[in-house]
């Protein structure tokens, strides 16, 4: 039942005929791996997470930290990239950090205007010109792609991605949990920030709790193990536009 549980919940196809219930199985995990990690392995292992084994939750961490997993895709951009706000700002690391957290501020108000709705992806650019570019895309498989495809034909400074998420952990007593909150992406070629906003739904209310510290490179503590968003600026060639 779980399988069809989970096939209802994320809106995947009906089995085929003639696909075995293992052929079914691994199509499902395949694709419930791509929006939601622990539910890809609860479907793996047989049992929700709760329920898991101190081996159940080591597979969980070997399959998550795989070398090459998640990466990003190198061609084509699919669904629907929509380019809104030009503004015009100071192309400086303190403007554009200002600038992305009004961002998701903009973001945490629309969850807590709709506790449980889809939300899309959201992204915002600032050359070295100083202009802003906001634009929003439909597929999360696109979120470096669009990126990277823009740093190849614009003056690139910094960028931010902001999105729904899960943050996922591992905790000594060999237990996973995952939390619902909003993570903005930001980056330049120089520096890397995580930065969570994360909440619960209760009631039918978003109710944001009180948030981490940001995983920042610029810090002794910012590493940022199988950072996906390291490849946007690869091959890319510097701006020629002189430095802010």
């Amino acid at each position: 039942m779980m399988v069809y549980d989970y096939a209802a919940r994320y809106g995947f196809r009906p089995r085929r005929a003639h696909e075995s219930p293992e052929a079914y199985r691994d199509a499902l995990i395949a694709f419930v791996d791509e929006r939601d990690l622990s539910a890809a392995h609860e479907l793996r292992v047989g049992r929700r997470q709760a329920e898991w084994t101190p081996a159940d939750v080591a597979a969980f961490q070997a399959t998550a930290m795989a070398p090459g997993r998640r990466q990003p895709r190198q061609v084509g951009i699919r669904g629907e990239v929509l380019f809104g706000d030009h503004e015009q700002i100071e192309p400086t690391e303190a403007a554009a950090l200002a600038l992305f957290d009004r961002g998701l501020g903009r973001v945490r108000e629309m969850r807590e205007d709709k506790p449980e709705a889809p939300l899309p992806l959201f992204a915002v650019v600032v050359l070295f010109t100083g202009e802003a570019i906001s634009c929003v895309f439909t597929d999360r498989g696109d979120r470096v792609a669009v990126i990277k495809a823009l740093a190849r034909n614009l003056p690139v400074f910094a960028f931010c991605v902001i999105g729904d998420a899960f943050i996922h952990a591992i905790r000594e007593s060999d237990t996973a949990t995952k939390t619902d909150a909003l993570i903005a992406q930001i980056g330049t070629r120089e520096w890397r920030i995580v930065r969570a906003r994360p909440y619960h739904v209760e009631a039918g209310r978003a109710v944001f709790d009180p948030p981490p510290a940001d995983i920042d490179s610029r810090t002794t503590t910012g590493r940022i193990d199988g950072d996906v968003y390291a490849e946007i600026f690869v091959s890319v060639p510097p701006s020629a536009a002189p430095p802010s």
